[in-house]
Order: C-alpha cells, then sequence, then structure tokens
C-alpha cells in the first residue's frame, strides 16, 4: 500500500515541477 501512496504522490508532484519548469 505505501507503494501506491508514493506512486500517488509523484504523479501529484510532476505537474507542479512541470509548472515550476515553464
Amino acid at each position: 500500500m505505501a507503494l501506491v501512496i508514493m506512486f500517488d504522490v509523484i504523479l501529484g508532484l510532476v505537474p507542479l515541477l512541470s509548472g515550476l519548469n515553464l
């Protein structure tokens, strides 16, 4: 279950990092 939570968090952070890079 911990892996699922980590995966969800990573997917949530990707758009934020992309927004900061833009």
